[in-house]
Parts: C-alpha cells; sequence; structure tokens
C-alpha cells in the first residue's frame, strides 16, 4: 500500500505507546474523554444535550450582540448583505451551470475539428466508394446464399445483420449531430460571456454555482434575521436568558454525572494501579479537591477557573480546584505513577472503547523492575485477551508473560545499519529470558 494510505489507516488499527507516553495523562481533554465514555449512553444522551443548548444559547447571544451593537456598524453589515444578495439574483446561476458551460466552450472552440471528423466517419461508414455499410451488406448476402447448408455462415450472417442495424444507428446519430454543430456560429461568443460572469461571480462565493445558491440561501437569512430582530428586541432577549438557563441546567446535569462517574472510574484506576503494586501511589489518585468558585462555559460543559473540566481534574476528583486555594494532595496519574505503569493501568478501566486496536508499548517497563515488572506482565497478558498486543521490553519479567517471542537485533554493514527480528522457538524462549536474567544480575 502508499505511505499515504497506511499513515491514514494506522491509527485506527495501531495504538502506539512510547517509554513517555504517561505524560499525556495529565491533559485535561484526555481525561474528559476518558471519563465522559466511562458515562456509556447515559454521558452521550448529556453531552449531546449540553451541545444542543450550548448552540442554541450562541445563537441567540451573537444576534442580541449584533443589536446592541453600533448601529453604524449594523446599517453597514445590511447594505452589504442586500448589495450581495442582489449581486447574485442579477447573474441567476443554475446548480452545476458552470460544467456543462466550460465542456459546451471547449466543444465550439474545436469546432472545425469536430465536423471534419463527423463528416469524415459518415463517407467510411456509409456514403463514400466501398464504405463499410456497402461491405458489410454484401457479406451478409454472399453468407446468406450458403446459410441452408452451413451453420457457420448462418450464424454469421445474423452478427452481421446485428452489425449492420448498429451501424445504421450510429450514422443517424452523426447526421442529426452536424446540422446542429453548424447552426450559430455565434454561440461560442454567448458561452464565453456567460462563463465570465457565473467565474466573477464563483471567485466571491466559493468556487461553484451550487456554493453561490447556498451563500445567497445564508445572506438573505440573516438579512431577514436582523429585519425580524430589530423589531423585536425584547423578545430576543427574553428567548436568550431562556436559552442560557436551559445550557446551564444541562451543564450542571452533565457535571454531576460526571461526579458519579469519576468516583467509579477513579476506584477502577486505584484497582487496576494496585494490581501493579501500586497500593502507596494508587491511593490519592481519588483525593478530592476544593469546589469551584468562578466557572467557564463551553458545549462541552461547565469548566472550572483553572480550565479543568469539572469533574475530569487531573486527580479524578468530582470536584475543580478552588480559585486561590491549596490544591489537595491529588496529582495528576501520569506525575503518580512508576514511568511504564500509567498507560497499562489506564487502559484497564477503558476496555472496551477501542476493542479492536492492536496496542503497541514501546518499552513501557522504563524506570521499574521486580516485583512492579512482574505485575506489568500480567497485567499486558490479561489485556491481551481478545486482542494483540506488541510490547518492547528488556525485562525477563515481562517477556516471560508472551505467547510468542521475537529476539531483536541490530548489526551494521558497509556503514549502514539494520535491525533483524527472528521469532523464537520455545527452546529459543528459555535461552533468551535466561540471557536477560543473567544480564539483569
Amino acid at each position: 500500500m502508499t505511505l499515504r494510505l497506511l499513515a491514514d489507516l494506522s491509527p485506527r488499527l495501531l495504538r502506539l505507546h512510547g517509554q513517555r507516553d504517561e505524560l499525556g495523562l495529565a491533559a485535561a481533554d484526555l481525561q474528559r474523554a476518558w471519563l465522559d465514555r466511562s458515562g456509556g449512553e447515559e454521558a452521550g444522551t448529556l453531552l449531546a444535550r449540553v451541545a444542543e443548548a450550548h448552540r442554541r444559547w450562541a445563537e441567540l447571544a451573537a444576534r442580541l450582540a449584533r443589536l446592541r451593537g453600533d448601529e453604524r456598524l449594523r446599517a453597514e453589515r445590511v447594505e452589504l448583505l442586500r448589495f450581495e444578495v442582489a449581486q447574485i439574483d442579477a447573474v441567476r446561476p443554475l446548480p452545476g451551470e458552470e460544467d456543462e458551460l466550460r465542456r459546451e466552450r471547449e466543444a465550439l472552440r474545436h469546432r472545425d475539428a469536430i465536423v471534419r471528423a463527423l463528416g469524415g466517419a459518415l463517407e467510411l461508414l456509409h456514403e463514400g466508394e466501398g464504405a463499410a455499410g456497402e461491405r458489410l451488406a454484401a457479406a451478409r448476402e454472399t453468407l446468406a446464399e450458403v446459410a441452408g447448408w452451413e451453420p457457420a455462415a448462418r450464424a454469421a450472417a445474423e452478427r452481421i445483420a446485428e452489425l449492420v442495424a448498429t451501424l445504421d444507428d450510429a450514422v443517424a446519430e452523426l447526421r442529426s449531430r452536424l446540422p446542429e454543430i453548424d447552426a450559430d456560429p455565434g454561440r461560442l461568443d454567448v458561452v464565453e460571456d456567460r462563463l465570465a460572469a457565473l467565474e466573477r461571480l464563483l471567485r466571491r462565493h466559493g468556487g461553484s454555482t451550487r456554493e453561490a445558491l447556498a451563500a445567497r440561501a445564508r445572506l438573505a437569512a440573516e438579512l431577514a434575521e436582523i429585519d425580524h430582530d430589530s423589531g423585536h428586541r425584547d423578545e430576543l432577549a427574553a428567548a436568550a436568558d431562556e436559552a442560557l438557563a436551559a445550557y446551564r441546567e444541562a451543564a450542571l446535569a452533565l457535571s454531576a454525572g460526571r461526579a458519579r462517574w469519576g468516583s467509579e472510574l477513579a476506584g477502577r484506576l486505584r484497582a487496576e494501579l494496585a494490581e501493579l503494586a501500586c497500593r502507596r501511589r494508587a491511593s490519592p489518585c481519588a483525593s478530592s479537591a476544593g469546589r469551584a468558585t468562578a466557572a467557564r462555559w463551553s458545549w462541552t460543559g461547565a469548566r472550572s477557573s483553572s480550565g479543568r473540566s469539572a469533574a475530569t481534574s487531573s486527580s479524578s476528583s468530582s470536584r475543580p480546584t478552588r480559585r486561590g486555594a491549596a490544591p489537595a494532595r491529588a496529582r495528576g496519574l501520569g506525575r503518580r505513577a512508576g514511568a511504564g505503569l500509567p498507560r497499562p493501568a489506564a487502559r484497564g478501566p477503558r476496555r472496551g472503547a477501542e476493542e479492536s486496536a492492536t496496542l503497541v508499548f514501546d518499552e513501557v517497563d522504563a524506570g521499574i523492575g521486580g516485583a512492579e515488572a512482574a505485575a506489568l506482565g500480567r497485567k499486558l497478558q490479561r489485556l491481551a485477551t481478545g486482542r494483540q498486543i506488541l510490547a518492547v521490553t528488556h525485562l525477563p519479567q515481562v517477556a516471560c508473560f508472551a505467547d510468542r517471542h521475537f529476539r531483536v537485533g541490530k548489526r551494521v554493514e558497509g556503514g549502514r545499519t539494520f535491525a533483524d527480528v527472528r521469532e523464537l522457538d520455545p527452546s529459543g524462549r528459555v535461552e533468551e529470558v535466561a540471557r536477560m536474567l543473567g544480564e539483569r544480575r
């Protein structure tokens, strides 16, 4: 396959985790996405409700802001909208018209060559001496004389009769087309003028007649909206307030849901980390932080003054940190767990979100050893149930849990470095794990 296709497909087929991937666990957006996925269908419903409520409020707020703004700027906007609509209406474009006109222009520009070709073809097929039609007719008559005695002659004569009928249709089509081409020598100028007018319009409105017509609809709708809003300012303000209240209600319901899901997710993360010999490290990951006193709002719900989503702080807390208050003991998962542990641990509670993806862990055992390494190996083995995991490791405690083993080596020949990957048989696996144990000692 091409490199471009491979690059497009690989994110859907592979999840690559390198030695420092745990640093990305502190990203608020990533944590919010994990948290919302853990909420299942309830989260999907609440997120859709918040997004729609935010869209409605933002639309009404923007309309109200235009009315409350500079009167001169609003008048200029109205004048511009009317000018743009009138410009499109003056041209009166039809959907797809420009493509048909360009094809017709090319045909008209090559009119002489087309006439010569059509006329020459008619001459060869039907009208000239020894034309193909006459030869086919003669061949059919010759074969018909012996068709009663020779089956092959009869079958050939029937096929030639079909060819003659097809040829007659082609000749009739060519004869009808020739007068049309010669009919209007001034048609090219008409097409050129129409295309020039369309292209001037399309350069300003999207590049195609369909986009220009869509732009005309948007401009006309905005113009009608401004005219309507100017006479209904109080009604618009009331609608905006109502939409804002509906949005706040939806966002707070989502935050309440995130608080519940966060508590459940924190519990599952503690269990996963405990299995990886992180009991001391696991407990702070669910510590509660202070209450928020200031919030920003977006289509994803309420966000705390620190910029983190409510109920999705880096500590998996159910509340954002209070502005000016000292943070609780909770710290990001990437800061609290060992270098190789967070990614496999975080995947445990989220199983099912990317069920079909192959996971690739590149030396995620960096910085750990002993019992922690063995716990990591067991975790990877369990994650591999029903999916494929590739793990690059230097630790025998991790390697021994794999179902299949490959030894990766490196060699230099002629100044170039080559990598060798060789699958190990059962005896080779024992030897390699023993060698790794010897190196560790």
